[in-house]
């Protein structure tokens, strides 16, 4: 057919038949700047889960122990969809390390418990890199477990336990129960399976030139029996708040919260919010908006981006309706001590659904506003829709 022809015309052009099976592309994945390109979205996918002080190093401590089975293995990096990627080609964390930091560094694969505890006693900080590898992620490969893969928390508590800074990099591409890893290190950041810019990624990262901007995507739970778990619960006849899920929730044995809720992510430096700004208390039903907006302020000393989102609740409606719905976010760089505005605008479609007959509709009535960092914190206001 036509269509036919044409595409085969443009695979021609671009290639790919030149190399069978490679693609449509010409340009080389392993050309310079795909590789800048490749770095850069590694580290931004980067989200930093928690830090105590320890992160970035600036100096970088003198003795580092980098430790775990992601320390040198290429093909576990790349992740389950990397189709043609090939482990020689990634740049592990390794070998960055080394050409970054020099003799410093101490590579160990985690192999032998012992040697790595009288290592990280040795050492002035622990990186410990941790997680899955891509055979339990994709098709027919699926875990039903949350946990870190068998051992690899045994080495996280025995490397805690001398009281040395502990950095633990978490490779992987599902939620995890990551409890106890948030309790024991004094940095956690979330790296995915980064690809083939991996270690340089990392050290970016880590040595503050290229700080973690990546938010959670979804939802991290305390356990398997909270699942499922999302920013999309509605609500119920036994509301809890947060401050009452010590006593009031519906677990005996755990908190009912998430450990690491939707849009979760930290950056090298804190945040303040001002109250939210609406330009109006009511909207019409047709046509109508209104402009929300946000002053928030780098309370800390560096250079920092943060991520406001925007979130939205019809509190009467049809159907139930989720207690939060990500409705907009932006991005803002803030120097320390500065002021920025976060601008965004709600139109009555932001709060349409769809009812028990699977007709589309946007109703009039209360609604509420919430901006913040993540689905679980954040300022509010209320507005109301009408005719």
């Amino acid at each position: 057919t036509a269509r036919a022809g044409r595409t085969l015309r443009w695979r021609g052009r671009g290639g790919a038949f030149e190399s069978p099976g490679r693609g449509s592309c010409r340009k080389s994945p392993l050309a310079a700047a795909s590789r800048a390109t490749a770095g850069e979205a590694a580290a931004a996918s980067f989200v930093l889960l928690a830090n105590h002080g320890i992160l970035p190093w600036d100096p970088p401590p003198a003795r580092i122990l980098l430790t775990g089975p992601f320390v040198d293995d290429g093909a576990a990096l790349l992740g389950t969809w990397s189709l043609d990627g090939r482990a020689e080609d990634v740049v592990t964390p390794a070998t960055s390390f080394r050409d970054r930091l020099g003799e410093g560094v101490v590579v160990d694969d985690g192999r032998f418990s012992d040697r790595t505890l009288m290592l990280a006693r040795r050492s002035d900080v622990t990186v410990a890199l941790v997680g899955e590898h891509p055979s339990r992620s994709g098709e027919a490969n699926s875990i039903s477990s949350l946990d870190l893969p068998a051992g690899q928390l045994e080495v996280v508590r025995q490397v805690a336990a001398p009281g040395k800074p502990l950095v633990v990099v978490v490779f992987t591409g599902r939620p995890l129960d990551l409890g106890e890893v948030l309790d024991r290190a004094d940095a956690v950041l979330l790296a995915w399976h980064p690809g083939i810019e991996a270690g340089p990624a990392l050290a970016d990262a880590l040595l503050g030139s290229a700080p973690p901007r990546g938010r959670l995507p979804m939802t991290f739970p305390r356990s398997v029996g909270h699942l499922p778990s999302s920013s999309h619960q509605r609500p119920t006849g036994r509301p809890i708040d947060p401050a009452d899920d010590a006593s009031a929730g519906r677990y005996l044995d755990v908190l009912l919260q998430p450990r690491l809720p939707f849009g979760w992510g930290l950056a090298y430096t804190t945040f303040r919010y001002g109250p939210p700004q609406l330009s109006a208390n009511q909207m019409a039903l047709h046509g109508g908006s209104i402009e929300v907006s946000v002053d928030v302020t780098n309370t800390g000393d560096r250079l920092g981006r943060e991520v406001v989102q925007l979130y939205l609740r019809d509190l009467v409606a049809d159907v139930t309706r989720p207690l939060r719905e990500l409705a907009d976010w932006v991005a803002l760089d803030i120097e320390p001590g500065s002021t920025a505005r976060a601008t965004f605008e709600i139109t009555p479609g932001q709060l349409g659904y769809y009812d028990r007959n699977l007709t589309y509709r946007v109703e009039a009535g209360q609604a509420e506003v919430i901006v913040g960092p993540n689905a679980a914190e954040g300022v509010s206001a209320r507005f109301s829709i009408g005719p």
